[in-house]
Parts: structure tokens; sequence; C-alpha cells
């Protein structure tokens, strides 16, 4: 009967596995994205009963309704605002949006506060060490953890508003026309609502204070769809830019998951930001710049990005080679390939501590500088914010780069 049993449920996931592996990308898609929101949806219930249940235990069947209402707003604010921000833009979406974007870091914390308050109390209720009548429905733990919450949060604002410049010095053992050249690397910019045009304007006026040979913008220049990017005329400020070589970018995740990738580029370019997709060039006759087309470009369109052995087939290996690839995948190609300088986003650091756990668990580099040989690696944990803008553990940044060679 047990083997029966085993092989039976081999069997089923076997099956399981090949009818999903038929599935297109874009209902993979769908599909998860409509569990994420029944989870929320549910562990939201959860915070509102645990509010509820340590702030209003005494109030009134009126005061309960408005808490339960307000509640209920907050928790859809920003998927209301995302998903009328798709048909029509206007002034109510955005509003929706901040309010939501701010409401999911409370949430985020007060979960975790709250779990972990619950799931402490049942260990010590087991091991008979705290009194069954403490509970966290006490209103002293709930306000506690709505102050705690509250401070974080605010915390997390004040950081995620208050971007570092870090810099990197690094020398590759090969010979070049150039002694040296200063790359400033800006990633996740998540232009948009949440990340504007003032503080656009700051940034490139820091910027160009650096005096860079080169700026580069390796994925998610942009956070949601080109509207709010075009119509606060973002493109003219980002022409303020005057590096000796240029601006150069390459799609991140973002650029694909709104489905407008090639009005994307059209209005990029607009901003003298030159995209490589898939694509290696000269500079200066000097060393050569390749950017990678995202990796979720497969799964949302399901069109394959090329191989980097491809992209880089004809360049002289002579000469210094700097890949840009959002994510901070493929890493072994890049090593195998021979470049000499990958740089790459996306991991935020995890931006929500401790969401950096999960980001070092997945990425052979979530953050920061590493090395193997003539192989260097550089992951930003980006400027703007996705989702809440808001960082805790993390820190938002810009990068500075300054390469020596070997002459």
């Amino acid at each position: 009967m047990e083997s029966g049993f085993v092989v039976n449920n081999k069997t089923a996931v076997t099956f399981i596995k090949g009818k999903w592996a038929h599935v297109s990308m874009k209902t993979k898609y769908i599909m998860i994205t409509i569990l994420s929101l029944g989870i929320y949806c549910m562990t939201s219930y959860y915070i509102g009963l645990k509010l509820a249940g340590s702030l209003l235990a005494a109030a009134s069947p009126a005061v309960t309704g408005l808490y339960w209402a307000v509640f209920a707003f907050l928790t859809a604010a920003y998927f209301l605002g995302r998903g009328g921000a798709m048909f029509y833009a206007s002034a109510l979406n955005d509003w929706l949006i901040w309010i939501g974007a701010y409401w999911l870091a409370f949430y985020f914390y007060l979960l975790l506060f709250w779990c972990a308050v619950d799931f402490s109390l049942w260990i010590g209720h087991l091991a008979g060490v705290i009194p069954l009548e403490i509970t966290s429905n006490l209103p002293v733990v709930g306000w506690s953890i709505v102050l705690a919450v509250c401070l974080l949060v605010v915390y997390g604002i004040w950081v995620a508003n208050s971007p570092q410049l870090r810099h990197y010095d690094i020398r590759i053992h090969k010979k070049t026309p150039v002694h040296s050249i200063h790359i400033i690397m800006i990633s996740d910019l998540h232009l948009g609502l949440l990340v504007g045009r003032r503080r656009l304007e700051n940034l490139v006026t820091a910027i160009n204070q650096q005096k860079p040979d080169i700026v580069l913008l390796p994925g998610d220049i942009l956070d949601e769809n080109i509207g709010v990017f075009v119509d606060d005329n973002m493109p003219e400020i980002l022409r303020r830019l005057r590096p000796k070589y240029g601006i150069f970018g390459c799609l991140g995740s973002h650029e694909y998951i709104w489905g407008d990738s090639e009005k994307t580029v059209q209005e990029l370019s607009k901003a003298n930001i030159t995209l490589l997709r898939d694509q290696a060039v000269k500079i200066a006759d000097s060393f050569y710049l390749a950017g990678r087309d995202d990796y979720y470009r497969e799964k949302l369109t399901d069109s394959p990005r090329k191989p980097l052995k491809e992209i880089l087939q004809q360049c002289d290996r002579a000469l210094p080679i700097i890949v840009m690839d959002h994510q901070p995948v493929e890493v072994e190609a890049g090593e195998q390939q021979g470049i000499d300088l990958y740089l790459a986003g996306h991991t935020h650091h995890g931006q929500l501590f401790p969401l950096n756990f999960l980001t070092q668990a997945m990425f052979k580099l979530d953050w920061g500088y590493w090395h193997s040989g003539a192989f260097h690696m550089i992951v930003s944990s980006g400027f703007g914010t996705w989702g809440p803008p808001v960082r805790v553990g993390t820190q938002s940044e810009w990068v500075s780069i300054n390469i020596q060679f070997d002459n």
C-alpha cells in the first residue's frame, strides 16, 4: 500500500508538472498574481482582526463598522489605483496609489510583528512560562505594535528619500587607449508617480557634479506605464546629463511587466538614452559595453533573449568588456565568456528587512561587489523603490565606479 501511494504521488506530480509546462507565461503570471492577491486578502483580514481585537474591544458597533470600512479601503487602495491607471489617468488614481503604497509598508510590518507576537505567546503558553491570560489582544500589545510599526515606516520613508553615492575602485588588467574611465551607474530608478520629477532633477544635478565619462542605467528605468514619465516631461530632465561617452541602458522587468516595452524604447531614446537590447558596442575604441534584455522577456513575451556568447561574438577580447544585465542571473555565463565587469540591479537588497535574507538566498550576489580572478561584479540596491516607497535595512543608492586600466 505504501509503495503504491508513493508511485501514485509521483505520477500525480509528474502529471501536474507536465500540464504546468504547457501553460503560457502570461497565464502563469496571471495565476500567480491571483494567488498572491488571495494571500494578501487573507493576511490583511488577520491584521484587521488583531487591530480590532486589541484596540477596539470596547468600541460601539458604529465605530467598529467605520474601522472596517477604513481598513478595507486602505487594503484595496493601491490595487484600485494601479488598476484604474491602466485604463485612464486621473488624480483619484494617483491618490489611491500614494495612500495604498504607504499602507503596504504598514501591512508588511504589522503582519510580521503580530505573527512574531502570536508565535511567541503560543510557545510561551505551551511551555507554561506565559500565563494564558496574556494574549495579543491586550491593548498594551496592540498599541506597542502600532507605535513600533509607525516609527519603523517613518524611518524607512526617510531612508528611501536619502540616496547615498557608493564608490568602487576597480583595476582591469587590459591595455586600452584610455587610462581610466569614470562610470555612474543608477539601477532601478523606477521613475513614475512615486519617484517623480523633483527627485530626478536632484539626481541629474548630482550626477553632473561628478563629471562622469559615461552613465549606465541597467534596467527598471520606469516603474509603471510610460504615461507619467512623458506627462511630467522627465525625458527633458534626463537630456541635461552630459557624460563624455553618452547614456546607455538596458531594459528591466518593469519595462516588460506593463507591456509597453517598444513604446518605452521610443520615449527613452528621446531622453538621449541608447538602449542596448542584446547588443554590444565599442566605446571610444577603448572598451566594449553590452546590454542584455531582461531575463523576464521570455516569461512575459514568449521570446527568449540572446545568449551572452552570441552578443559578444564580434568583440575583441583583448579590450575590456562591460555587461549590463538588469537581474544578477546567469552570472556564470559572464565568467565563462571572459567579461571584465558585470553590472546589475533588480534585487533592491530586499528593500524591506528581513526580505534581504530572501534575496541573498536567491542570487549569487544580491548587493555589493564581488570578484573572481579577472571577473568583477557589482549589484546595486537601486535608487528607487517598488511598491511601498520605504526602505528598511537597505539603502537607496547610486554608484560611482572608477576603473583603471593597464597602460
